[in-house]
């Protein structure tokens, strides 16, 4: 996903089943658009969670959370 020109755009790969997760398709495209946000959107998951995946950080979201994980956030308050 890639909101706009020059903004940093957002892997997303959606899985029924967590173990299925291969993280090639987000390194290809980290490779080809460096920086941004890579998320794993899962059926089988409750709660999201940040891990490394590699050299990447993924964001693990459930499925039914997305909306929320795909908003944006308000900038840090100075």
């Amino acid at each position: 996903m890639k909101p706009g020109r020059g903004a940093a755009a957002t892997a997303t790969e959606c899985k029924a089943n967590s173990a299925r997760f291969d993280p090639a398709a987000p390194k290809a495209i980290r490779a080809l658009h460096p920086g941004g946000r890579n998320l794993v959107v899962l059926l089988d998951l409750a709660e999201p969670f940040s891990a490394r995946a590699g050299d990447l950080e993924v964001r693990y979201v459930p499925f039914d959370r997305l909306d929320l994980e795909l908003m944006p956030q308000p900038p840090d308050d100075p």
